[in-house]
């Protein structure tokens, strides 16, 4: 490319040979940008000057996948789960693999209303790239992105129906580098007719340049950053969605109650619910008004309570929370949830003995030093005994 104004530039290699007089380079000539708009971008070190526009590698360098950063490759997933490029089998260069016999994986279904294409892992969200964007898919379990660090949206764009199934999509990871690259979220726009409900995002970070999803006060490089959509131009979102998540740790559980504004419009009012299981302290019902939670805006609500040990040898706790906005609520079906979690009672012993015994002669009463045995963590036995017997 000789020149570049503003438009962005990612994910690509040049080895043509470039001779001229003035403003060249081996991948673009010249950048008439005051940000960062080329990313992940590399030529042949021999196909013209270095003028830091991209990474100029070597034949061989050329020849090996490592050498580049940032492309999502058939068979890895640390990039990306798209598989656009794919390293020839004889050698050579990097090569787009839709083109060079790379299957995307087979989803399940038809992409119709009645019969959605299935998603199970991470592999099949990253092949709806390959698919009808304008089809239905639905989710069948919840799907952990951790480990994947993606440079683009993970949908580009989407105005079909995506049924989360009240699964969730956690540990979603997108980093440009330091590019301004716009419209970045799980989807990158939803089109008109478009539509996402039941669906659940936990633990997102989306980074477009300077254009964090907290926004800023310098110029903004990355536009249209959400964590569900970067752009919706039209689509249907269904509003609130919330999740009951319970960890039990040892004698004191966390009930945590995570919600999700996924509608177009601020919930006004909206007040938690909590309802607690028997046999913690404390009991009954707990409410949280949470006030106007923003559209897109989620947020977590933690309560840690004591079990109240009851003699059973294990116990079943069940907590259940609801939400409700005086903002008219479009599906309410998923403004309830529930987690269940079981206590179950186990023996904990510990012992420390003496680590320096004293010194006896030959003759002498022996008696050693008191022992500590701890049951559980609590009760403590000080023996005076030269042995334990068990009895």
């Amino acid at each position: 490319m000789g020149y570049n104004s503003y438009s962005i530039i990612s994910k690509c290699y040049s080895t043509g040979s470039v001779s001229g007089t003035d403003y060249l380079g081996g991948l673009v000539g010249y950048n008439d940008c005051y940000i960062e708009t080329i990313s992940n971008c590399y030529f042949l070190d021999i196909a013209g000057p270095d003028n830091r526009y991209g990474t100029p590698l070597t034949d061989a360098q050329m020849r090996q996948q490592s050498s580049f950063v940032g492309l999502d490759f058939v068979g890895e997933s640390a990039n990306g789960t798209h598989q656009f490029w794919q390293m020839p089998a004889d050698g050579g260069y990097p090569v787009l693999s839709i083109f060079h016999g790379y299957v995307p994986p087979i989803l399940e279904g038809d992409g119709t209303s009645d019969n959605p294409y299935l998603i199970r892992d991470p592999n099949e969200l990253g092949a709806i790239c390959y698919y009808d964007n304008s089809a239905c898919y639905r989710l069948v379990d919840d799907i952990n992105l951790a480990g994947i660090t993606w440079s683009m949206a993970v949908i580009p764009f989407f105005s079909g129906c995506f049924d989360g199934n009240d699964h969730a999509i956690s540990n979603l990871n997108i980093d440009t580098g330091g590019a301004g690259i716009n419209y970045l979220g799980l989807f990158g726009q939803i089109g008109s007719g478009g539509e996402v409900r039941n669906l659940v995002l936990e633990n997102v970070s989306i980074n477009g340049g300077n254009g964090l999803i907290s926004g800023g006060d310098t110029p903004i490089r990355g536009c249209y950053l959400g964590s569900l959509v970067g752009y919706n131009d039209s689509g249907t979102i269904a509003s609130m969605v919330i999740a009951a998540v319970q960890t039990a740790r040892r004698l004191t559980p966390d009930f945590e109650v995570l919600v999700v504004n996924d509608g177009s419009a601020d919930a006004l009012g909206a007040v938690l619910t909590d309802t607690l299981p028997a046999g913690l302290t404390p009991t009954g019902v707990v409410t949280w008004p949470l006030g106007t939670v923003l559209a897109g805006e989620h947020g977590q609500v933690v309560l840690a309570a004591t079990v109240q040990v009851t003699g059973a040898a294990s116990h079943l706790f069940e907590n259940r929370a609801t939400i409700g906005t005086a903002t008219p609520e479009e599906d309410e079906e998923n403004n309830d949830a529930s987690a269940q979690n079981e206590l179950v009672q186990r023996a904990d012993l510990e012992i420390d003995k003496q680590v320096e015994p004293p010194v006896v002669e030959p003759g002498e009463l022996h008696m050693p030093r008191p022992v500590e045995v701890q049951i559980g963590g609590a009760v403590v036995f000080v023996l005076e005994v030269e042995r334990f017997e068990r009895f």
